[in-house]
């Protein structure tokens, strides 16, 4: 035989009002993790930047072709990995037809494409350029790509 205990409905109310007053256990949340320090603290820092490595690369770029394209690896660390197997195979152009670069190119009116991003894995910076590589070509405008 069950023994069933017997509650009076006042008990019981009285019983469920205090378990609802019970806070519930706090779910433990990972402390934040600090965010990632901005690379530029502004697109005209980020702009200067830009414009900076930019004239880098035109500068080993022109010393490359003026050396007949000798050495083109001296590009590597200007250019990102997807651009270096194109601008190794210009300077085999150079290189395997005897030419060589006379004077500076030239560049102006940098301006930013993509600026986007919040830390160094994530970080996209994208500039436009006016080039004028010589006078007799004429000038051209269009996007830095690939550039480091």
């Amino acid at each position: 035989m069950r023994i069933v205990p017997r509650v009076s409905g006042a008990a019981l109310a009285a019983a469920l009002m205090l378990s609802g007053c019970v806070s519930a256990p706090t779910a433990v949340r990972p402390a934040p993790k600090p965010s990632a320090q901005p690379v530029f603290a502004n697109e005209a820092e980020a702009l200067a930047a830009a414009t900076k490595a930019y004239a880098a690369y035109v500068k080993v770029s022109d010393s490359v072709t003026a050396d007949g394209g000798k050495n083109p690896r001296r590009i590597a660390r200007f250019v990102s990995t997807e651009q270096l197997g194109r601008e190794l195979k210009g300077f085999q152009y150079f290189k395997d037809n005897s030419l060589s670069s006379v004077g500076q190119s030239k560049f102006d009116s940098p301006r930013i494409q993509v600026y986007s991003g919040d830390s160094k894995s994530t970080f996209e910076l994208s500039i436009y350029v006016c080039s004028d590589p010589d006078p007799r070509v004429g000038r051209r405008c269009g996007l830095g790509e690939g550039l480091r």
